[in-house]
């Protein structure tokens, strides 16, 4: 039986193949676009971390190495105010991205066109 392209036998060899990146392709919440479906065939794993008062939380990405950028963790921190249960503050890490590969700048290129010069 296969289902979204996974046979019962790719499941019980390996795991699902590309799960984050088909996780996040079907999500709801976040809409990808075709680059960065091509960066999320990288993510292998992706965890969240709860501080003691369980308000505040890191989700962590877990990459292999890729032509996209350098590192092999990204994460998100969201803190929360602890009487009125708001969102204070957002930090993440800065992605580096390797020349050109970073999927939200387009690049263009321009075609130069001879001059022709009438003798």
């Amino acid at each position: 039986m296969t289902k979204y392209g996974i046979t019962q036998e790719d499941a019980k060899e390996a795991g699902v193949p590309d799960y984050w990146q088909k996780v996040f392709m079907n999500s709801k919440f976040f809409i990808p676009n075709e680059k960065d479906e091509e960066v999320l065939k990288h993510l292998k794993d992706v965890t969240l971390t709860l501080t003691e008062d369980k308000l505040d939380f890191t989700i962590n990405f877990y990459f292999e190495t890729n032509p996209f950028f350098e590192h092999t963790h990204l994460y998100k921190t969201y803190l929360y105010d602890t009487t009125t249960y708001e969102p204070i503050k957002a930090t993440s890490s800065t992605v580096n991205w390797n020349e050109g590969k970073n999927p939200s700048i387009k690049t263009k290129t321009k075609k130069i066109k001879s001059k022709k010069i009438n003798p």
